[in-house]
């Protein structure tokens, strides 16, 4: 969804560059010696030490939840603090700074198994992510965007997801055509 990386396996590292999106990394032992595995961002590389983890870029930085073993967060800049993140912790990092970790949550790799998980999830937030998930413009008028919701959402039908949210939230999903939507207060 909206995802794109560049791959360059070399003699010194296995190296994938996650230029947007999201991807969901699980590493394996090198039987090319030991080369590490790296991910890389516009902000920063993590390291896998031989682990299960997600990463996601987005404009201001990025985010890395560890699912299995730890993971080594250096920022792009020189003077930066390299921080290890350990499994079911997660890290915001810039091209400074990485944030201390904490606790990752419940349903971090739910888009995995084609699920979106909304926790507490302000709408204009879960407009954006399921957006990555259907073609065309999804918009939420401001009257509603901060209205929040939780709930584990199939994304194989994100029309059905649309659907839910008037039976959730008072709002009303207005179609202009199937590829123009807005999310809009209920009319009473």
């Amino acid at each position: 969804t909206d995802s794109a990386v560049d791959l360059a396996y070399g003699a010194a590292e296995r190296l994938l560059t996650l230029r947007r999106g999201e991807v969901l990394v699980q590493t394996r032992p090198d039987h090319a010696g030991s080369r590490p595995f790296i991910v890389a961002t516009c902000h920063g590389r993590i390291r896998a030490l031989g682990t299960r983890f997600t990463v996601r870029v987005d404009d201001d930085s990025s985010r890395v939840t560890v699912l299995e073993h730890a993971v080594e967060i250096t920022p792009r800049a020189p003077s930066a603090t390299v921080r290890t993140v350990a499994a079911g912790q997660q890290s915001r990092f810039d091209a400074h700074h990485a944030s201390l970790p904490a606790p990752a949550p419940l349903q971090a790799d739910a888009w995995a198994r084609g699920m979106l998980a909304a926790q507490d999830m302000r709408l204009d937030a879960f407009a954006d992510e399921l957006s990555r998930y259907r073609p065309g413009l999804l918009r939420v008028e401001p009257q509603v965007a901060g209205l929040r919701l939780s709930g584990a959402f199939q994304l194989d039908d994100t029309q059905a997801v649309l659907d839910s949210l008037t039976r959730m939230l008072p709002v009303d999903v207005l179609y202009r055509t199937p590829y123009w939507v807005t999310i809009a207060p209920r009319k009473k």
